[in-house]
Formats: structure tokens, C-alpha cells, sequence
């Protein structure tokens, strides 16, 4: 569902920013072959901003009308002041038109942007090329330094739009990516992401599964209510996710059943110690306990016996008293546990 939502919403942005940058082809064309008139100059910078800043708008926003309302309203009044108006008039009133979208861009759309610095800055350059555009006093537009800043300051304000949809793109991606790995209560990998890291580590050889389950869970959603268990959890999870740093892959299986995959082979030959600093630091700064149960790799268990072991093993913990730990024996497979 996320993924179609981003393709959907990668569709509609990119139809707008291409229109918007065929504009500014248009433009730029115009300008250096000098074929266009000063009046069709501005309006093709005009709508080449609408549209580049609509673009902007729709990639953090799934609605985009009232943008679309301000910015089309805009560019109507554009060739309607053209037609009434002289070319002096014309000319000032598309200057004025373009700084008026440059204003609405700032107080709409620069709020709901990550790059908010980089976004106004933006802005800001874009001002200073509508004022070096407008005509005024020969003299002053052929300074050395007008001439260069003509030329450099286009190129500087592409660059940074340009950025900025680069960091809105890869964010985006990004958290598409993680909502399809991520469980969205914990924080921790989802069961998906789980069975690919167990498949991984088993074939390279030398991991541990340590599979654990909240007691009493059911007793505390009952009692306490559903925000007290999903509080619960997401503190064990939170402990489990400092406690696998750097040694391992920490993910929720199913409910209040969490995994940690551990490939570290100093943590490995340690596994019950860093089992029992596990569940006592949950026992200490929560209130539940947990029932845990291990299974080392081995040659020839594939992962999902690997799986099963551990899971054995934490059902094991759980008929004989919760709140232990139980390593994976072979003669768990005859004792029916789960039963």
C-alpha cells in the first residue's frame, strides 16, 4: 500500500516538475537566442516557478489544490494584464506578479518543507533575478557584476531546487523502504525482515536466535487495557534494541513475541550471560517479565529449525515458571511442549 501511495504520488510530481522544467528550457532558450519579447520572457518564468514550486509542494504534501488554486489564479491574471495593459504596465505587473508568487511560495509552502533553509533561500535568489531582469538605467544593467550575476545566479538556484527534490526523494524511498521492514508499534524489524536476516546468518554460519515472549501479556491487556501492553512492549523493545546494538538484528515476530538474531561471535560464546542481562533489565525497568529461549546454529539446521529450536526453547521457559531462560536441547522435540 505504501509503495503504490509513493508511485502514485512519484507520478503526479514528476508529471508536474517536467512541465515545469520544459518551461525553463523554454525559457532559457528564449533569453539567449533573444527571440522572445520581454513580456513572453516573463510569463515563461512565471509558470516555469508555479509549476517547479507546485512539484515541491506535492512531494510533501498528498493534497496539492490549495497551491494549485493560488499559483493557476496567478497565472491566469498574467496574460489578461498583458492584454489590457501597455507594455509599460505589462512589464510591471509581471514583475510584481512574480514577486507576489515568490511571497505566497514563502508563506505556503515554505512551512511544510523539510529544507526549509535551503527551500527560502532559494526564494530569495530567485528575487534577486526578477529585480536583475527588470528594465532600468542602461548604465546600471551592463555593470560587470550584473552581467556575471545574471548568469551565475540561475545556475545557483537550480542547483538547490535540485538538491532539495535529491533529499526529498531519497526520504521518501527511504521511508517506503522502512515501512516494509519496520514494525510500526516497536520500532524493531517485522517478521518479513526477520526470516530474511535468520536465512542469511544460518548460511553464513555462526549465529544464535533468541526468541522471548512477555509473560502475562494477555492478564495486562486484560487488566491495564491494550495501551498498557503496547506500552509494555515497546519498553522491552527499546531494551532489546540497546542490547543487540551492534551484535545483532533485533525484530518483533508476532504480538508480544520479540527475536534477536545475534551474530557476534564474543556475544555468541556468551550467549546465557547476555540472555540473562537481557531479561534482567527488563524485569528491573518494566513491569513484565520475559520467557527466553536460544538455539545456536548448527551444520545442517536449516533456518527454520533454527526457528522452531528457539521457539521450543522459549516454551519450555514458560511451562516451567516464566521468567527464565531455557537453551535449546534435542530432547525439547519430544516433550510436546507446545501442546
Amino acid at each position: 500500500m505504501a509503495l503504490r501511495l509513493f508511485r502514485l504520488r512519484k507520478k503526479q510530481v514528476y508529471l508536474i516538475l517536467t512541465f515545469g522544467l520544459i518551461l525553463a528550457v523554454v525559457y532559457e532558450v528564449l533569453k539567449m537566442t533573444s527571440i522572445g519579447s520581454k513580456s513572453l520572457l516573463h510569463i515563461a518564468s512565471a509558470i516555469m516557478f508555479m509549476n517547479i514550486n507546485i512539484g515541491i509542494y506535492a512531494s510533501y504534501l498528498n493534497k496539492i489544490k490549495r497551491s494549485i488554486i493560488y499559483y493557476l489564479v496567478t497565472a491566469i491574471f498574467i496574460p489578461l494584464l498583458l492584454f489590457f495593459s501597455s507594455s509599460f504596465h505589462a512589464d510591471l505587473s509581471l514583475f510584481i506578479i512574480e514577486l507576489a508568487a515568490v511571497c505566497i511560495s514563502w508563506i505556503l509552502i515554505s512551512p511544510h518543507i523539510d529544507e526549509m533553509i535551503k527551500y527560502r533561500l532559494s526564494l530569495i535568489i530567485y528575487s534577486v533575478i526578477i529585480v536583475i531582469n527588470i528594465e532600468t538605467d542602461h548604465l546600471w544593467r551592463t555593470e560587470k557584476w550584473i552581467l556575471i550575476a545574471n548568469d551565475i545566479l540561475p545556475i545557483i538556484y537550480y542547483s538547490i531546487l535540485l538538491l532539495i527534490f535529491i533529499e526529498r526523494f531519497l526520504t521518501m524511498f527511504q521511508s517506503v523502504v522502512d515501512s516494509s521492514l519496520i514494525d510500526g508499534l516497536t520500532g524493531l524489524y517485522n517478521r518479513k525482515a526477520i526470516s530474511a536476516r535468520i536465512k542469511q546468518c544460518v548460511e553464513k554460519g555462526g549465529c544464535v536466535i533468541v526468541f522471548t515472549d512477555i509473560d502475562n501479556f494477555k492478564q495486562l491487556n486484560d487488566t491495564l487495557g491494550h495501551h498498557a501492553g503496547d506500552a509494555a512492549l515497546k519498553t522491552v523493545a527499546e531494551i532489546l534494541q540497546e542490547e543487540t546494538d551492534e551484535i545483532g538484528f533485533p525484530g518483533r515476530y508476532g504480538g508480544e513475541e520479540l527475536i534477536a538474531v545475534i551474530d557476534d561471535k564474543d556475544t555468541i560464546s556468551r550467549i546465557e550471560e547476555w540472555a540473562e542481562n537481557f531479561r534482567s533489565r527488563v524485569e528491573r525497568e518494566s513491569n513484565v517479565t520475559l520467557s527466553i529461549g536460544f538455539s545456536i546454529s548448527r551444520n545442517g539446521i536449516s533456518p527454520e529449525k533454527l526457528l522452531e529450536q528457539a521457539d521450543l526453547g522459549m516454551y519450555s521457559a514458560k511451562r516451567s515458571g516464566k521468567n527464565k531462560i531455557v537453551a535449546y536441547k534435542d530432547e525439547l522435540d519430544t516433550e510436546g511442549i507446545k501442546d
